[in-house]
């Protein structure tokens, strides 16, 4: 992330991001309304929001003491909107950021049991499997945002998920012919709070495989929410309950990552989702314009 990216034209943050060549740069600016306007570009393109980004931002943020320490709550503007983010400190140090994303919205349903349909053989192709291995989970294949598009697929088991060999060229055409902006492929089963396992593929935003995908899971969240594929913890006295999991990616990289998910929601909505975790930082420097 630029911690300091006032003066920067958006033509040379796009440059910036593809000197770095990292999935996302985040690029930091003063608010007026919210404590920073955070930016978020790929190599390729400027995003409407970024879960793993803001946790590295924060965590870098309260690292260098450039946030209150009298606060936890902070807010963040994006082109997904004004979104709060909470950073849990312990003995001044950074432990856990948790980023509010945008309201999941349900974009559309890409296939729904029993039939294989065309759609289904195509995307199979896409990712290197077979259809009648993506129809095995018996679960819809669904389009959900919290920020920005991603596409849910549920897989049967973890052997399925690490075996996908996707074409990046053709997926890339498959997402942007319909306003995706990356496949989310995931599988349920883990050991202790692991609920899932997932695999990120981007490349229509220059991203062939991504290590910790924010936006994705918290819209995972939210699909595995209104699926009911996952036992739903009891309501509270005020008639919501939070359904809270760890989702672990990255891990067919060589980068295993575990992002922190929390649902809250009521039994016909969901009305917050909020994901994050913990950062490390591995390379400072400067660049000169």
């Amino acid at each position: 992330m630029v911690p300091e990216a006032s003066g920067l034209t958006e033509t040379q943050m796009q440059l910036i991001a593809r000197e770095m060549n990292l999935s996302e740069t985040a690029f930091v600016f003063p608010d007026s309304a919210a404590d920073f306007h955070v930016r978020f570009f790929t190599p390729t393109q400027e995003v409407d929001l970024c879960g793993h980004a803001t946790v590295a931002t924060f965590w870098l943020l309260a690292s260098l003491e450039r946030l209150a320490s009298d606060r936890e709550h902070f807010t963040q503007r994006t082109r997904a909107g004004l979104l709060a983010v909470t950073v849990e400190r312990r003995q001044g140090l950074p432990v856990r950021v948790m980023m509010e994303q945008a309201p999941p919205r349900l974009l559309g349903t890409v296939w729904a049991p029993p039939t294989v349909t065309a759609t289904l053989r195509e995307l199979a192709t896409l990712l290197g499997t077979q259809p009648d291995i993506l129809a095995a989970s018996s679960l819809p294949l669904q389009v959900i945002s919290t920020g920005v598009p991603d596409l849910l697929v549920p897989l049967p088991s973890r052997e399925v998920l690490d075996a996908l060999r996707p074409d990046h060229k053709g997926l890339a055409a498959w997402c942007r012919a319909r306003g995706v902006l990356g496949v989310h492929a995931f599988c349920l089963g883990g050991t202790g709070p692991v609920l899932v396992h997932a695999r990120n593929f981007a490349p229509a935003a220059g991203i062939p495989e991504e290590s910790a995908t924010g936006t994705a899971s918290g819209a995972l969240g939210a699909y595995l929410w209104w699926s009911r594929v996952v036992p739903l913890p009891p309501a509270g006295p005020d008639g919501t309950a939070v359904l809270s999991f760890l989702a672990e990616q990255g891990h067919i990289m060589g980068r295993k990552g575990e992002i922190h998910v929390e649902v809250t929601a009521s039994r016909d909505a969901v009305w917050r989702v909020r994901v994050g975790g913990r950062a490390v930082e591995v390379l400072a420097g400067e660049i000169f314009l």
